[in-house]
């Protein structure tokens, strides 16, 4: 479980989508993409409008990820590890074995605890941020699907990024 949360939220979740990199965190369940794949056809010409809606919510959620980032690995600091140890740990099999005393091993539970509140926390705000951008989830999550199977689309997105 750690290193699904800790990978869609603290490493993953940065969702260069127009790198081919993958969809937020909150997106990456097996039914939306199944939806979104069987509507992909519908959105084979996005208008202007929804792509500029895209890229306003694509700046919202690179900027909460930039801050979700920013205070997890502060949690991660604030109870005396690196992050690099921390990740280290969670992507061991078992976070509880031999190789980790006690004390780092509260440490560990402590800033895993943290990570996990500003992953959820993170989470509800990419919900709002793309709905502030006039889409709701579905949308946002065919149109993620369309993109990234056309390059044509993706160069426009970048564009409207400014990248």
């Amino acid at each position: 479980m750690f290193k699904k949360l800790f990978w869609r939220g603290f490493v993953g979740a940065i969702f260069p989508i127009f790198l081919l990199g993958g969809l937020p965190a909150y997106s990456q369940t097996q039914p939306l993409l199944a939806q979104a794949n069987s509507q992909t056809n519908s959105l084979k010409s996005l208008s202007k409008e929804d792509l500029q809606k895209f890229a306003q919510a694509v700046k919202k959620l690179q900027a909460l990820e930039e801050d979700a980032q920013r205070k997890m690995a502060e949690a991660v600091k604030a109870q005396g590890m690196t992050p690099e140890r921390f990740m280290e740990i969670g992507k061991s099999e078992n976070p509880t074995s031999s190789n980790i005393n006690a004390a780092e091993q509260e440490k560990f539970t402590k800033a895993l605890a943290q990570v996990k509140k500003i992953i959820e926390e993170d989470k509800v705000k990419k919900q709002e941020a793309v709905q502030t951008s006039g889409l709701n989830i579905d949308q946002f999550n065919e149109m993620a699907q369309a993109i990234r199977k056309d390059p044509a689309l993706q160069e426009q997105v970048r564009k409207l990024l400014g990248s």
